[in-house]
């Protein structure tokens, strides 16, 4: 069984990246495990860009196309963000050092965002030729959004709301 979701249109409007979920069968457990893709918007060219043991999820594309942050499991339940150049998926680093999960890049893509357990986090973000460099993570404020598992969610509105109140136009 195969599940297609988080659906990210690129700036440009040429390519997308979303997710798939495949459910892994074995003697001792059953669980679906979630890998980021890539295809044209035509439906052309589709390729996986993770491979994590366990799940990625959250593709998000930097403003200017260049760069996919997104959300990688190192076991059941710790996560961290990444970010990864694309289209060859180099340069990946690490954003957050304690746990992370749903990236958003600021609208001028000189901050990455991301939820790590109840807080919002921010890290900046310079581009140094074709690479970038990450500052130290900085707690923003506390999320007080609880889904149903009991983990914290950070909706697209107090992303935007984040987004919002640190850009500099």
């Amino acid at each position: 069984v195969r599940d297609v979701s988080q659906v990210r249109v690129s700036p440009d409007g040429k390519r997308v990246a979303y997710c798939i979920a495949d459910l892994v069968m074995t003697e001792d457990k059953s669980e679906c495990v979630t890998q980021v893709y890539i295809a044209d918007t035509s439906g052309s060219n589709i390729r996986q860009i993770t491979y994590s043991e366990n799940a990625s999820s959250d593709p998000q594309w930097s403003p200017d196309g260049k760069w996919i942050a997104f959300t990688a499991f190192q076991s059941q339940s710790a996560s961290d963000v990444f970010v990864a150049r694309y289209p060859d998926m180099s340069g990946r680093l690490q954003v957050s050092t304690a746990g992370g999960e749903a990236p958003h890049w600021r609208k001028d893509g000189k901050e990455i965002y991301y939820r790590s357990n109840l807080r919002m986090m921010a890290v900046k973000v310079s581009e140094k030729g074709n690479a970038i460099e990450l500052g130290n993570p900085e707690a923003l404020f506390e999320v007080a959004v609880r889904n149903l598992t009991g983990r914290g969610t950070m909706s697209r509105r107090t992303a935007a709301t984040c987004s919002m109140a640190r850009s500099t136009c």
